[in-house]
């Protein structure tokens, strides 16, 4: 009689951990569109990939085009700068005359750097005293995203969630950002987790295109590499300069560390990813205001960077460089647009 009970506690014991197993796995094999993909978690609602090396993800972008305007914006006479990133871009961020360029219309991967766009559209759709109370979809995030640290339950402002999302680029920041503003999209404020964020991803095309970001298609909210998503550094340069002239954005990217206090009164602290800001980096650069940094397997790193002159501003963007060129890529194009912009003043 008492191997009954044990048998139950066994079984019990053996569903929890296969369950608890099938959520823990960071890699399991899917096929999303008729590709074999190794995900980065067990949900496929969307198409997120963590190992490039298996999917033919390049058969999912088409041919990138070149407008009139952007054919004329490119002829310029580009200067020589030797720089590790396979596509970069350089923009009076004034006038938005492109200053330097390197395969400024081939695909690339936009990585966090997308999380720029997401602030713009949040912030079309919300106030930044909106309070916003944090729900499952922070567990919905692949297992390798970066994170802010946010929890179910937590409520902080609109403000304090971009503060998340843009300085320690938490990708549940981007989620709970993407659901809050779905579901106002939906009018539906029960709308279910899932549909939120592909409605959001809906308003992030849009607003790209409206933006002038013509060969760009964003399919998650935090930029984390999916099938169908890429852009170019022309277009995270328009979406860059956007977000740039945009006080709340500006803000938030140029600040080094901030707290974050819940409505509950736990405290978050918050550091800046990006070390051209951080004066105890080697890369410091005290010209530097911002913005957005960026790394996955298919974007590698990037880096979309403002900084001021005695002209006004530029713009940086740099695409798929290394470790350490991401920021020396950076400095070279700042550095060259500050003597530009000085010989032209």
């Amino acid at each position: 009689m008492k191997k009954t009970p044990n048998i139950i506690i066994f079984l019990l014991c053996l569903t929890v951990f296969i369950h608890n197993l099938f959520y823990a796995v960071p890699l399991i094999n899917n096929n999303v569109y008729g590709v074999k993909a190794v995900y980065a978690k067990a949900d496929d609602n969307l198409p997120l990939i963590s190992d490039g090396s298996t999917v033919d993800y390049m058969s999912y972008i088409p041919d990138m085009k070149c407008s009139q305007e952007a054919k004329e914006a490119l002829s310029i006479s580009n200067p020589e700068i030797s720089l590790d990133a396979k596509s970069a871009i350089l923009v009076d961020a004034d006038t938005g005359e492109i200053l330097y360029h390197k395969n400024a219309l081939e695909p690339i991967f936009p990585a966090s750097t997308a999380k720029l766009l997401t602030a713009l559209v949040v912030l079309d759709w919300n106030r930044t005293s909106e309070t916003v109370k944090v729900g499952k979809e922070v567990s919905m995030i692949p297992y390798d995203s970066s994170r802010a640290g946010l929890r179910a339950g937590d409520k902080l402002k609109i403000y304090n969630l971009l503060e998340a999302m843009l300085l320690p680029s938490g990708n549940d920041a981007a989620y709970v950002l993407a659901v809050y503003t779905g579901r106002k999209s939906l009018k539906d404020s029960k709308a279910e987790e899932m549909s939120a964020i592909r409605e959001f991803t809906r308003l992030m095309n849009d607003k790209a295109r409206k933006l002038g970001a013509e060969n760009s298609c964003f399919i998650s909210p935090d930029g984390y590499d999916a099938i169908g998503q890429y852009s170019t550094a022309y277009d995270m340069a328009q979406i860059g300069l956007n977000a740039l002239k945009n006080k709340t954005i500006a803000q938030i990217t140029k600040e080094r560390t901030t707290t974050l206090k819940m409505v509950n009164g736990r405290t978050l602290p918050l550091w800046n990813t990006n070390a051209l800001i951080n004066k105890d980096s080697v890369w410091y650069e005290s010209h530097v205001i911002g913005l957005k940094t960026g790394t996955t397997g298919l974007a590698g790193r990037c880096l979309i960077s403002a900084a001021e002159t005695d002209s006004g501003p530029v713009l940086s963007v740099v695409m798929h460089s290394s470790s350490e060129g991401r920021w020396s890529d950076s400095l070279k194009l700042i550095k060259y647009g500050r003597k530009v912009m000085s010989a032209n003043k």
